[in-house]
């Protein structure tokens, strides 16, 4: 399956140097944008989980802290689960060793927060769809072709395409086991 912004002309993606990033709002306007570094990417990031009110599915082969773990995206996971406790995020990935190893701060903030948070690793043959995506309050939606690189679009008021991109994840997140480094410490 193809996703990529199929329901969003080319001319109307706009590069994320020319918005306003108040107007980065998780299910609200038809703004779409497209990222080419890091920053950008960061801050795109940081916007959409700073928006977030209900729930947050990341897919993702490594659980890379460029992507969760900034400081542009840290406080929006920890509002998100705070002020709802109703709140879920999803984590697939293929798996988490090194950042767990690395003793990175996002593994113990999403520690703190299970069972809000989940995190399970892919099963063989799981995916069909984009590398690496995030999916925000079903309307919302973080694409990255590559995960490797920092080029990629953002849709913040997208249902279909959050839609396509969540029943994708659905499928995996079905056939996927909980991963064993991500699971809370008992001490």
């Amino acid at each position: 399956m193809r996703i990529d912004d199929e329901e969003t002309p080319e001319r109307i993606i706009r590069p994320v140097a020319e918005v306003d990033p108040g107007d980065m709002v998780p299910g609200s306007g038809d703004l779409v944008v497209r990222f080419t570094t890091r920053g950008e990417m960061q801050m795109v990031f940081g916007r959409m989980l700073a928006g977030a009110s209900h729930d947050v599915v990341y897919l993702n082969p490594r659980l890379d802290p460029g992507h969760l773990g900034t400081v542009e995206s840290l406080p929006g996971i920890e509002s998100l689960l705070l002020e709802n406790r109703s709140a879920t995020i999803r984590l697939l990935v293929d798996s988490s060793q090194s950042l767990v190893r690395s003793g990175h701060r996002l593994v113990e903030t999403l520690r703190r927060f299970m069972p809000q948070v989940a995190c399970r690793v892919s099963g063989p043959g799981y995916r069909d769809g984009p590398p690496s995506y995030m999916v925000v309050d079903r309307s919302a939606y973080l694409l990255l072709p590559d995960p490797d690189f920092f080029l990629g679009t953002a849709g913040f008021n997208s249902p279909g395409t959050a839609g396509k991109l969540l029943g994708l994840f659905d499928q995996a997140w079905e056939v996927a086991q909980p991963d064993p480094e991500m699971q809370p410490l008992d001490i």
